[in-house]
């Protein structure tokens, strides 16, 4: 089982302005950029967002913060509850050339009863080695529960390189 635990980040809020840290990768967007996950996360339908690290590490910390911008605000943005999970996904060979996918779920923001910590913490159990943090592929898949067009901010705190994609495909080596 993954340590899974809330952080104290100092997080930049709904400013769509990306600070220059070694240690803090943004990934900002809106979900019309988005494809809609064959997966849902309850009974919504969720979004998803992959990242590929270019090095092993023990831990990182993964944020969401999620807006929506009425047309009545002038542009205001209005911060918006979001509940996201992270996977790493592995292709195993079956035999053959055949490969078979798996998403295993490496940590969540929310609880059974849909109680949310935002930012956390994943880190490695030494013991799982299906755990590693390493230049794996990962999906971050997330939903607010509403409808509409929603801009978000997806940090991934590590002191690895991190590249983010829209798509699965874009990431596979």
């Amino acid at each position: 089982m993954l340590l899974l635990s809330a952080l104290n980040f100092n997080c930049a809020g709904n400013n769509i302005t990306v600070e220059k840290d070694e240690n803090r990768h943004e990934y900002i967007n809106s979900t019309t950029n988005l494809n809609i996950s064959k997966d849902k996360l309850g009974e919504s339908p969720a979004y998803e967002v992959y990242f590929t690290l270019d090095r092993t590490v023990d831990c990182m910390g993964i944020s969401l913060e999620t807006s929506s911008v009425p047309e009545r605000t002038r542009g205001e943005t209005i911060p918006v509850k979001s509940y996201f999970l992270v996977e790493k996904i592995i292709d195993l060979k079956t035999g053959g050339d055949k490969k078979r996918r798996f998403n295993i779920q490496l940590g969540k923001n929310y609880n059974s009863r849909w109680e949310t910590h935002n930012p956390i913490k994943i880190c490695v159990n030494t013991a799982d080695p299906v755990s590693r943090l390493d230049s794996s592929l990962f999906r971050v898949r997330f939903t607010t529960f509403d409808t509409g067009t929603f801009y978000f901010t997806l940090t991934v705190y590590t002191p690895a390189g991190v590249v983010f994609s829209t798509s699965p495909v874009e990431q596979i080596k």
